[in-house]
This record gives C-alpha cells, sequence and structure tokens, in this order.
C-alpha cells in the first residue's frame, strides 16, 4: 500500500472493523485504510507536527493522534480531513 508521502512511524488496527487500520506518517497525515483493497479511504491533517502515536477510542468512531511537539489532535474517521 501506498499513500504517505513520509515514512509511517505508527499503525493500529481498527477495534470493531474488519480489515481496517490507521496509519500515522512524518508527512504529518491520518490514513484510513481499507485492507482488502489496499487503498486509504480518507487522509487527515493533523498540523505541523509529526505523530509520535495514534490510538481509536472504543468503537473506532474518533482516532487521536499525539504529535512529538505535545499536540492532540482528535479526528472523525468517517468525514474526510476532520481535525
Amino acid at each position: 500500500m501506498k499513500g504517505h508521502s513520509k515514512k509511517i512511524i505508527v499503525m493500529k488496527w481498527h477495534p470493531t472493523a474488519d480489515l481496517t487500520m490507521a496509519t500515522a506518517s512524518a508527512d504529518s497525515t491520518v490514513k484510513i485504510w481499507d485492507v482488502q483493497n489496499e487503498a486509504d479511504t480518507m487522509t487527515h491533517k493533523i498540523g505541523e507536527g509529526i505523530p509520535w502515536a495514534i490510538d481509536w477510542n472504543h468503537d473506532g468512531s474518533k482516532i487521536a493522534a499525539i504529535t512529538k511537539e505535545k499536540k492532540l489532535f482528535m479526528c472523525d474517521p468517517r468525514v474526510q480531513g476532520s481535525v
């Protein structure tokens, strides 16, 4: 799968949806992936920071990214570009 312009820092599987994962990259984006189709379905810009960690909430309706600059970003993985 290709999509990020820089290296991937972290990935997390969706807690309830099979074959769905999120990746965070040094290109300051979080991408949601449909693994079966090998395609990204959403891209979320998290500002200028580099993500250090990401995690889904319990039902997968939100995803959080924390940057090395100690900023927190919350995204709705169902809405393109939401932060």
